[in-house]
């Protein structure tokens, strides 16, 4: 959401260059997207994959085949970078429910904002 005239909202959708008006009578809530899990997943397939090579003893590399050595050092690392990938797939949002017969005092809030500054 870009500005909340009397009487419209302005709003700039993901990927447009430019905003639209939408009227403002009838809104109940507004729904933002704020970002994504991208850390959230870092942190997870962190811990998946070194319970991974815990698991499988990764550390003990003597005699092994070559798939076996594979699978200890190259899957811990694919799983984290799975995570990632799922983690920056999913948003956060936020809504900001709108009290019924809210009206917008363009006015006011600008005194408030000066106020503040």
């Amino acid at each position: 959401m870009l500005r909340w005239e009397p009487d419209s909202i302005f709003i700039q959708e993901r990927g447009q260059k430019l905003p639209k008006s939408i009227p403002s009578s009838g809104i109940s809530h507004i729904e933002t997207i704020t970002g994504n899990r991208i850390m959230e997943g870092v942190a997870l397939g962190t811990l998946v994959a070194a319970g991974y090579f815990a698991i499988v003893r990764g550390d003990r590399l003597g005699n092994l085949t070559f798939g076996d050595a594979i699978a200890k050092l190259l899957v811990p690392p694919a799983i984290i970078i799975t995570a990632v990938g799922i983690g920056s797939s999913k948003e956060t949002k936020d809504i900001y429910r709108v009290p019924p017969g809210f009206v917008f005092d363009y006015e006011a809030a600008k005194r408030n904002y000066a106020r503040q500054k």
